[in-house]
């Protein structure tokens, strides 16, 4: 698997941020756990010398040679000494590991996306944070601003046994093996390096957003939903707020317990009564924690959500239900989509969006136009995008202290 150049060259800016970093006494890990695992180290794996034969003809040995190694051996041991000859004679046993495999196999049933994932954190080329609980979406949100992704890998029993559905359409359900698949597969996404920085952007966008919810009328409740149980409230105050995988639905329990959201009833500046539901909440903590991609599409899907609360409002006042059934498979989004806007509501939207634009991100004039224009007839996928990407890119570059190049 080549390397390329350009996660080189960000590999270097990352190094020269991080040991800034740690001049301050900030702590930065960045290589992966795996890394210096044998594979002959792997607990319950027998391989015949056949297939040590196969693997030293795939696998050639001065290319593992540029990621650490270590074994279960003790460097001062005599049986070290023997170790080193033996990797030194080109014995496979010796020198072939577990990140080998995936940089120079295809592994039946693995993703590619899982076998760039594992070699590029091992070669420290990912932002990765291996958690081995379930964090909060203001977790996620937090930790990509950093320009970080939240890897979760389980390691308790019962955590490994367990199927997490996922509270969010299309209610996918993982085990513990997919959903550290899927981790991984989200933080190729950011590492892309087209949209790293941008995503980073919109990821600090967001984060005023949230940290302005009583400013756009947007009231975030704390504390655990009446009915939680003692079990859940003790799990979200280990690992800095984490939520314990130990809590079924992950995603569901990961918002009720620490982004509770309560109807809205505040006034939002000229908004009247901008209730909106919490599928809305729900909507963000998706953007915010589950969702890695260009951040035109990140931003066109927060405004469009935000339009549908609204159309959703309106349907609720017209004596519809708009809540989201998870039995019947509905989500929120085809509830409420066909509905027009009344004068008012439209009038109470545009003025929450715009407060948004403007009092919250403080925008210039060009972005903030090409905002208003998402979701709209009048978008203008390259200039607007372009605008969009650009801005979205440089406040990334900002935040991280990087001059990363933009790439279009």
């Amino acid at each position: 698997m080549e390397i390329d150049s350009f996660l080189e060259q960000q590999c270097e800016l990352q190094a020269k941020q991080h040991e800034a970093k740690r001049a301050g006494g900030v702590d930065v890990t960045i290589v992966s756990p795996a890394a210096p695992l044998l594979l002959r180290d792997v607990p319950g794996l027998s391989l015949s010398a056949r297939d040590w034969s196969r693997l030293a003809k795939l696998i050639p040995q001065s290319a593992c040679m540029d990621i650490p190694c270590t074994s279960t051996v003790d460097s001062t041991s005599s049986t070290a000494a023997v170790a080193a000859a033996a990797a030194a004679a080109g014995d496979p046993q010796a020198y072939i590991t577990t990140v080998s495999l995936f940089r120079f196999l295809r592994l039946k049933l693995v993703p590619e996306y899982v076998s760039t994932a594992i070699t590029h954190w091992a070669l420290g080329l990912r932002p990765a944070v291996l958690l081995t609980r379930i964090p909060s979406a203001r977790r996620m949100l937090d930790l990509q601003c950093s320009g970080q992704r939240g890897v979760t890998a389980f390691t308790r029993l019962e955590d490994l046994q367990r199927v997490y559905k996922d509270h969010y359409p299309p209610y996918q359900q993982r085990n513990s093996v997919e959903f550290l698949m899927h981790d991984l597969q989200h933080m190729e996404q950011l590492a892309h390096p087209w949209y790293y920085a941008e995503q980073v952007g919109f990821c600090s966008l967001m984060r005023d957003a949230i940290d302005n919810a009583m400013l756009l009328g947007w009231k975030h409740n704390a504390q655990l939903p009446p009915g939680s149980d003692a079990k859940l409230a003790q799990d979200v105050m280990l690992d800095g707020g984490q939520l314990s995988a130990s809590s079924g639905s992950y995603a569901k329990n990961a918002q009720d317990a620490i982004l509770t959201v309560d109807p809205l009833s505040a006034s939002c500046g000229a908004v009247s009564a901008n209730t909106l539901d919490a599928a809305f909440f729900d909507d963000v903590d998706h953007a915010i924690s589950d969702m890695n991609a260009c951040c035109v599409h990140l931003l066109s899907f927060v405004k469009a959500k935000l339009l549908l609360a609204f159309k959703r409002r309106a349907l609720a006042t017209a004596g519809g239900s708009p809540a989201r059934d998870e039995d019947a498979q509905l989500p929120a989004d085809f509830i409420g989509s066909d509905v027009d806007l009344s004068v008012d509501s439209s009038r109470d939207f545009d003025a929450c969006y715009a407060m948004l634009l403007d009092s919250v991100w403080r925008l210039p004039t060009d972005m903030r136009a090409a905002c208003v224009r998402l979701c709209t007839d009048s978008f203008r996928p390259l200039e607007d995008g372009s605008i969009i990407r650009r801005f979205c890119h440089d406040r990334g570059c900002q935040v991280l202290g990087v001059p990363y190049p933009f790439l279009e």
